[in-house]
């Protein structure tokens, strides 16, 4: 088994990963044969898929050289139903998603985890994000509650030797009970891990404690905690997702002349076919089609161009009959240059950042090295964390940040 101590430096993040696409699993192997042992998944990354796709990447050998890391709390409505119990601290995050820290849930989780990741324990098992609770407005007294009793429950687990140790998965520890709870360290001698997001952007280095206080990472550290961070090269900044990765693409002057015709001929095919139905063919009072009109262009990632794809374009061409393969075909190439326009975009937004944090002196503003490798270096060397996560999903990902390992 893999100690605390000889845990890498770069773990491999698996949120978008899943058993879906079977390429993962080489990358999977190759990033573990480059020296990675470190491997993050949670129940909700596809409600269960990533902790599959790990089952199906390792093997008994493997399983002893690296250290798993899962997550429970999001559930779906088809998991609920399967669970089959009452659950009082059950809630709802949206009409699809439910969330529970409860401790029968976890136990239900766990079980339905140790499967699919074909293991029979866990390195380390996280509540996932509790401060969900107080967003619904559940008291700190109650939260506390709630996560003293996970914590008890989870100690049982690892006297079942299902389980080694546990900790928090926080998008923001300021709003959890964070005194309390590190206040009782001692009766849950287990708890060792904490995970919260962390990038040049989001540099989070403190947290609320108390009404006077502040805690560090470093305080947290020394405390014993081991610190792991996510979403290293994600983050919001003016309202915007931003990828702190470069791109080679500098100037999309020329594809913009060759997509303007060709969503020109998209507009056009629409147009004929309200006029056909008796509609009115002023495209500008459909909202669908003004969305991609006024935001096609600086749409921030791939994802967003496939939800809009998805959630507007296709819906309103099917109703208005104009679903067939040449229009299939122009929405995909659209699409193309849609996400290409993403990343330019993109590359502009991280190069003005770049020059801003350089002129502040918080990086090397001559680095010309793989900026995504520079800053995993950074966030290790400046900051007391002990691991960085980091979305590896492809092998030339790996390749660029073994100089860290």
């Amino acid at each position: 088994m893999i100690q605390i101590e000889e845990i890498s430096k770069i773990g491999l993040g698996t949120y978008r990963m899943s058993s879906d696409n079977e390429r993962y699993i080489e990358v999977i192997k190759y990033a573990i044969d480059s020296g990675i042992n470190l491997i993050d998944t949670a129940v909700g990354y596809g409600y269960g898929k990533s902790e599959l796709l790990i089952g199906q990447s390792t093997d008994p050998e493997t399983r002893s050289s690296i250290f798993i890391v899962s997550k429970t709390g999001y559930s779906n409505k088809e998991e609920i139903a399967e669970f089959n119990q009452k659950d009082p601290n059950l809630i709802a995050l949206d009409e699809n998603t439910l969330f529970s820290n409860s401790p029968d849930f976890i136990s239900f989780q766990l079980e339905k985890s140790l499967k699919r990741l074909n293991t029979n324990y866990i390195d380390c098992y996280l509540l996932h994000n509790p401060e969900y609770y107080c967003e619904k407005n559940f008291s700190t007294e109650e939260l506390e509650r709630i996560i003293f009793n996970s914590f008890k429950l989870l100690e049982e687990k690892i006297n079942e030797g299902k389980l080694r140790y546990y900790g928090i998965s926080s998008n923001d520890f300021s709003k959890i009970p964070l005194k309390a709870i590190i206040n009782s360290i001692a009766d849950f001698p287990n708890f060792k891990f904490l995970q919260f997001p962390y990038n040049i952007v989001e540099r989070n280095t403190s947290f609320f404690f108390d009404n006077k206080n502040n805690i560090t990472i470093s305080e947290l550290k020394n405390m014993g905690f081991y610190i792991f961070t996510n979403r290293p090269l994600n983050t919001m900044l003016n309202g915007k997702l931003l990828r702190l990765a470069d791109t080679d693409i500098n100037d999309v002057k020329p594809l913009e002349y060759e997509e303007e015709l060709l969503f020109n001929e998209l507009l056009q095919k629409i147009q004929n076919s309200l006029s056909k139905m008796g509609e009115d063919p002023k495209i500008e009072e459909y909202y669908p089609i003004q969305f991609f009109v006024e935001n096609r262009k600086n749409m921030p990632d791939i994802s967003t161009i496939n939800l809009a794809i998805n959630d507007y374009l296709y819906p309103f061409l099917s109703a208005i009959n104009l679903v067939d393969e040449s229009i299939l075909n122009i929405v995909n190439n659209l699409k193309n240059y849609w996400h290409v326009f993403s990343l330019y975009d993109n590359q502009e937004r991280l190069n003005d950042l770049k020059d801003t944090l350089g002129n502040q002196g918080i990086i090397d503003k001559n680095y010309k090295g793989n900026f995504s490798s520079y800053l995993a270096g950074l966030y290790l060397g400046n900051s007391g964390i002990n691991s960085v996560l980091m979305g590896l999903r492809e092998k030339k990902y790996v390749d660029s940040i073994k100089n860290l390992l």
